[in-house]
């Protein structure tokens, strides 16, 4: 029981590391597109603790949650490196990689993860 809520709580904590870098990643941009992007930026942690909350099993969203905030540190390295123009498009293109594809698959990956190793426990 208290792996489970260490868990949900890994998840929350992984969502509010990203949220904290966005805020200071998109803290340098002109007002109205920094707060568009910061919303678009941290959809998939909200899709991930949604599906903590809609599995109430806190393990589905670690894995799509720890994806996710590893390709946002890359594409923010690989901008801000960057002496090219259209390096900024990954900005608004990594969200949608996230998730569409990273926090759907993360949480089924971590589901039949779970499944296989018969943890039937339900956060209560």
């Amino acid at each position: 029981m208290e792996t489970l809520r260490r868990a949900g709580l890994i998840t929350i904590l992984i969502s509010a590391f990203a949220v904290g870098f966005h805020v200071d990643a998109v803290w340098r941009e002109e007002p109205l597109i920094a707060v568009w992007l910061f919303g678009w930026s941290i959809a998939p942690y909200l899709g991930a603790v949604g599906a903590n909350l809609l599995t109430k099993r806190p393990l589905v969203g670690v894995l799509p949650a720890a994806v996710a905030v590893m390709f946002d540190v890359q594409t923010f390295l690989r901008v801000q490196a960057s002496t090219n123009s259209t390096a900024a498009l990954d900005l608004l293109w990594t969200p949608v990689v996230n998730v569409v594809v990273v926090v759907p698959l993360g949480a089924l990956a971590s589901l039949l993860l779970l499944r296989w190793l018969h943890v039937d426990r339900v956060a209560p």
